[in-house]
């Protein structure tokens, strides 16, 4: 299974991770390589590493970013992102799991148990550097929840009508994008 964290993100960790010298420059070039399946050197004048879709910006003028072919490079901007906020991302995703488990749990849904215990069960495997407790369990908690959510768009359905159904998606559609935007405000400040 691959996993469901966007590669911004993960080149987002490790880069971070490289800057803050939590790991090796050895370290950092493997993961990026492994990442994007090509030697990228590490850019020299790195303040941060933020997280966007298709980019991760490094510094005002730098960002690493997502070629149409899938291919990745260095691209000169003008950048006027500011870091995310990581407590108000776990905030709203908590917030937005809250409703939505309460939402879900009247529509009668019935799904597909086994597939969601195999793909968590697969998660053990993720490779990523080492980040502080609270960040870690975050970003653990918003992948895990991120699996669940996107098994349940595919294999869940409502067992009384098409607006349950219409609801049910609505509902894993917001907390599809709250736990993505957990793991992008973890990637860039971890």
């Amino acid at each position: 299974m691959q996993l469901p964290i966007p590669i911004s993100a993960l080149l987002a960790l490790w880069l971070n991770a490289w800057i803050k010298g939590s790991i090796t420059t050895t370290d950092a070039r493997n993961a990026l390589e492994t990442l994007t399946h090509q030697y990228l050197d590490l850019p020299t004048e790195a303040l941060y590493a933020i997280a966007l879709p298709d980019r991760v910006i490094v510094n005002r003028h730098l960002a690493l970013a997502a070629r149409p072919d899938g291919s990745w490079d260095y691209r000169a901007i003008e950048n006027s992102v500011g870091l995310p906020d990581p407590a108000y991302a776990r905030r709203h995703f908590l917030e937005t799991l809250e409703a939505a488990t309460e939402t879900l749990a009247k529509l009668d849904l019935v799904g597909m148990r086994d597939d969601i215990d195999e793909a968590l069960n697969q998660l053990e495997d993720m490779h990523l550097p080492a980040i502080s407790g609270r960040d870690s369990e975050s970003l653990n908690n918003a992948v895990r929840t991120l699996v669940v959510a996107r098994l349940a768009k595919t294999h869940a359905s409502s067992m009384s009508s098409p607006s349950h159904d219409k609801s049910r998606m609505a509902i894993l559609n917001s907390v599809d994008q709250v736990c993505l935007d957990v793991i992008f405000a973890i990637a860039s400040t971890a």
